[in-house]
């Protein structure tokens, strides 16, 4: 099951990379999951349970011959990320974070990469409801969580993968604490996420219109529910 699961990262990896040769800051990617597992979603936007099958996630993908971009090989790549713990939506209590789970695995696919979590000085909170709450009045207001150890420099990097829960449509507002920290201007940005039901392309939409000169790709996006049962299947 487990190698069946990094066959379908591999696969979509591979596809964004050669969608990067031809991207524009317009791109879209449409897709919807199933439920939430512990990242805060959206609960005043459900899912029209007429849309057609996510297509991220292939069924019966085909095990690429040569996986990873050969120029990864030359490149250092950073995975870096933002997860939170505790009360999802259900009452679930998930002790591990959908995004960091999904960041190993992306970890497991390429060479010489270095996972780098962001994590808040403030802790959101544990209640499902809190934190929604909390998250909606950061974005009111634009806010700039601050960053606990931020990382010193990404100069080293060429590849930077930067993934998120996907809270109400959009990225917290912490990735863009991340993003106002640096300079991306000559960086590759692959976004990745989880959720419950939301598409990704929201969220990359946004970042682009407020980073416009950054390249974005479109990104890959995982559900909460996929996670959960390939971390069941890998127990």
């Amino acid at each position: 099951m487990k190698k069946r699961f990094l066959n379908i990262l591999t696969s979509l990896f591979a596809i964004s990379l050669l969608v990067s040769c031809g991207t524009t800051n317009n791109g879209e990617n449409n897709n919807n999951g199933d439920n939430n597992g512990g990242e805060v979603e959206n609960p005043d936007n459900p899912t029209d349970p007429d849309e057609p099958t996510d297509p991220e996630e292939p069924t019966n993908p085909e095990e690429p011959t040569n996986p990873v971009d050969p120029e990864l090989s030359e490149n250092k790549v950073l995975i870096a990320y933002f997860t939170r713990t505790g009360e999802s939506y259900n009452g679930d209590v998930i002790t591990k974070g959908h995004v960091e789970i999904f960041s190993e695995y992306i970890n497991e696919l390429i060479n010489d990469s270095t996972l780098y979590k962001i994590n808040p000085t403030e802790e959101y909170p544990y209640s499902y409801e809190e934190t929604i709450e909390r998250a909606r009045e950061e974005r009111s207001n634009d806010a700039r969580p601050t960053i606990d150890g931020l990382i010193e420099s990404i100069n080293e990097y060429k590849y930077i993968f930067v993934g998120y829960p996907i809270w109400n449509g959009v990225a917290p507002q912490i990735i863009k604490t991340f993003l106002d920290s640096f300079d991306f201007s000559e960086k590759t940005i692959i976004p990745f996420a989880t959720s419950g039901s939301s598409s990704i392309s929201s969220s990359i939409n946004e970042l682009r219109n407020t980073y416009s000169s950054y390249n974005f790709l479109d990104g890959l996006r995982i559900t909460d529910s996929r996670i959960n049962n390939e971390s069941s299947a890998k127990e």
